[in-house]
């Protein structure tokens, strides 16, 4: 190599370094949720710190979204090329597809074919028809050929034609997009971005565990193809995950980032937030200040069932409820209508069942809600176990507490003012209250008028 050649090499990559500054680095890792709220935990549940740092006055959560400056650069070397092999393998039957790979305005015809595996697991192949002439492949590994995802199409380089977005299962409850790009005839993936801070996943994402309580903290990862553009989320607030229910609320809202191919590498760049309906299935723009939804907490309506008397309750499997005089105490049966139900009776309390089941505090089984001061306040439930008997699951504290027809039982940790709104949750053979955010209440303590602080 000749000096002038290496005095010039020399010179480009001083002025390329020059143009690195402060201001293009950012930490790598998902920024810890600020803490906030009463020093005491409020509940025995899931994710205090998270949820109340969300929804605290004032508080400003870190944005955990990427920088577009903080991106790599794009690669240099391409991505490697499969091997032209599956052509007789099984097709994959009920795949659509709507994309234009070679950007003539027309949609190309994709076939799935799965390698043959007696465990499903085999790699997959595409073929495309274009509609302007010629043929392309791909072979990938999607984790099974059991697929139902249809590839989707993105023009993610700007170059007028699409990029294939396929689904890819990497666990029970979580997905991510395989983006493939068509070089000479073939598709090919490009790389993937790795790491927490920008996740391009959808399904829970491990936010730690809340030092209070001990229990987990997760935030709401999605990902998703719109008007020709590859898009991701993350929620702003960490919420309470309790086996096999995750307490996310409708809407939730979420940080966003638009995706673009630069060579071989999948750039991110901020977008405006969302407020995401799980429930409407919609993304839309957040409204000015607008912060996490809260689910419905008016009460039930105030029957009870007491002494001599017997209810069919509302909600929850079938059940049938008697409060019958037992010698100066109250016994209780419950059970399915038309069976002589489990007893139980508690010496020296008169006690009175609500006849609106807590079916989303114990939902497997037969249970029933009781009264056992005379306050039209639950405290505690009932559950008829499958042998036969009655388990007795006490209020998890002394904090207000009221039954909804939805069947749920919420609770504050005060009757008025800036209060902590947590769940009545069964965990095992107890009651846990799972944090819900911060509320605030009138001064008459109206739950139906609570709202975000």
């Amino acid at each position: 190599m000749s000096s002038d050649l290496e005095k010039r090499l020399a010179d480009a990559l001083e002025a390329r370094a020059s143009q690195v500054g402060p201001e293009h680095l950012s930490p790598r890792g998902l920024p810890a949720p600020e803490r906030r709220g009463p020093a005491r935990p409020v509940w025995v549940g899931l994710a205090a710190a998270a949820c109340l740092a969300a929804v605290g006055a004032g508080v400003v959560v870190p944005r955990l979204l990427a920088d577009p400056d903080s991106a790599a650069p794009p690669a240099v070397s391409r991505p490697d090329v499969p091997s032209d092999v599956g052509r007789d393998w099984t097709p994959i039957d009920g795949v659509r597809s709507e994309l234009d790979l070679d950007g003539d305005g027309e949609s190309d015809a994709v076939e799935l074919r799965g390698e043959p595996d007696p465990g499903y697991e085999g790699r997959t192949r595409l073929d495309v028809d274009l509609s302007g002439g010629g043929t392309a492949y791909g072979v990938v590994d999607l984790g099974s050929t059991l697929t139902s995802y249809s590839p989707q199409g993105a023009d993610l380089d700007g170059d007028g034609t699409d990029e294939m977005v396929l689904t890819l299962d990497v666990a029970e409850t979580s997905t991510r997009p395989l983006v493939l790009d068509l070089r000479d005839g073939v598709l090919v993936e490009v790389e993937q971005p790795l790491g927490d801070r920008t996740p391009l996943t959808a399904g829970p994402l491990q936010a730690g565990v809340d030092p209070d309580s001990g229990l987990v903290e997760q935030r709401v990862t999605d990902w998703w193809v719109a008007d020709g553009t590859l898009r991701s989320s993350v929620s702003e607030t960490a919420y309470p995950a309790l086996g096999m229910s995750w307490f996310v609320p409708d809407p939730y809202v979420a940080q966003v980032v638009t995706w673009r191919l630069d060579g071989d590498v999948l750039l991110s760049r901020p977008a405006d937030d969302v407020c995401v309906s799980r429930l409407d299935d919609e993304r839309r723009p957040c409204g000015p200040g607008e912060q996490d939804g809260l689910p419905d907490l008016t009460p039930a309506a105030g029957d009870l069932v007491a002494t001599g008397q017997t209810a069919d309750l509302e909600g929850g499997l079938p059940s049938r409820v008697r409060v019958v005089d037992a010698g100066g105490r109250d016994r209780v049966l419950l059970g399915a209508p038309g069976e002589p139900g489990s007893g139980f009776e508690r010496t020296g309390t008169r006690l009175r069942i609500f006849t609106t089941a807590p079916s989303a505090v114990v939902v497997d089984a037969v249970t029933a809600a009781y009264d056992s001061d005379a306050d039209d306040r639950p405290d505690g439930v009932l559950v008829e176990s499958e042998v036969g008997g009655i388990s007795v699951l006490a209020a998890p504290d002394d904090d207000p507490a009221w039954l909804t027809a939805g069947g749920e039982v919420y609770t504050t940790s005060a009757a008025s003012g800036r209060v902590g709104l947590g769940q009545w949750v069964r965990d095992g053979d107890e009651l846990v209250v799972v944090p819900l955010g911060t509320v605030c209440l009138p001064d008459d303590g109206d739950v139906t008028a609570a709202e975000r602080c």
